[in-house]
């Protein structure tokens, strides 16, 4: 038990897990193809994601490691490669890494113009603070496509706004934890609520912070019944678990909540 306890899962398996699956499912759609089953089609766009930016929260935080690495792109024929894992820092930070691999669809000249770029570079480039904002802002103003990408897009300017602006960090937490639902967008769920109560924390907004924490650990601590919500589906890890559950009794000792009293045993 000592054993199993000291292990740690990185925060950003899952999502590899999941590139993972979605490359297995592709060589299934080859094999197919190849068989004359189905007819041949680009499977990426079929799953919505065309090219994946790499992004860590903007704040005093964040190590030189992952700093480095935010602004990073790739094509998803890359992130399925061995070597992915090569191209990417080890992160430095002690609280564990809060980067997250974004995947988007791109359906504006930017984003188009970017799908080239990293086809002429091996399928990776690295963004600048700037070209990563002015992609972002150009897919939030472009109407057409604009939806199949809205929660990565709020997600990644969320990101980088909590070093400017963190109040505006803060709505667009809020907004991904409260409007993500398309298949895709829901482990950002779980970061997005980290993040929200960090930062609302940060800025002195403890009662808010409180809330959030609670719901987080309302809704992915209780007994899980026949049912679970759609965005339920994506557990946080125990380490997350932790991060929460510590600073909920910060906050509460902050704000002046009682912990909760156990019932006594009965004596019957």
């Amino acid at each position: 038990m000592d054993l199993l306890s000291g292990i740690h899962i990185p925060d950003i398996i899952p999502y590899f897990l999941a590139i993972l699956g979605l490359l297995l499912i592709w060589q299934l759609h080859e094999i197919q193809v190849q068989a004359g089953r189905i007819d041949a089609m680009d499977f990426w766009v079929i799953s919505g994601i065309r090219l994946f930016l790499y992004g860590t929260p903007c704040d005093a935080s964040a190590c030189r490691p992952c700093r480095s690495a935010h602004g990073l792109g790739f094509l998803p024929s890359f992130v399925a490669s061995k070597h992915f894992r090569e191209q990417i820092p080890k992160c430095g930070n002690p609280i564990g890494c809060r980067c997250l691999l974004v995947g988007i669809y791109g359906a504006w000249p930017d984003a188009e113009r970017m799908r080239k770029q990293l086809k002429w570079n091996r399928g990776r480039i690295q963004m600048t603070d700037a070209q990563l904002e002015t992609l972002v802002e150009a897919g939030k103003t472009r109407r057409a496509g604009f939806s199949a990408d809205r929660i990565s897009l709020i997600l990644l300017e969320a990101m980088q706004l909590e070093k400017t602006d963190p109040k505006a960090a803060v709505n667009r937490y809020r907004f991904v934890v409260e409007e993500a639902e398309q298949k895709r967008d829901l482990p950002f769920i779980i970061s997005a609520y980290l993040r929200l109560s960090d930062l609302l924390e940060s800025v002195g907004e403890d009662q808010e912070a409180h809330e959030v924490v609670r719901n987080f650990l309302e809704r992915y601590t209780r007994k899980r019944s026949l049912r679970l919500r759609r965005g339920d589906r994506y557990r946080p890890t125990e380490g997350q678990l932790a991060v929460m559950s510590t600073r909920r009794t910060r906050l509460e000792a902050r704000i002046g909540i009682p912990e909760a009293i156990e019932p006594a045993p009965s004596m019957a």
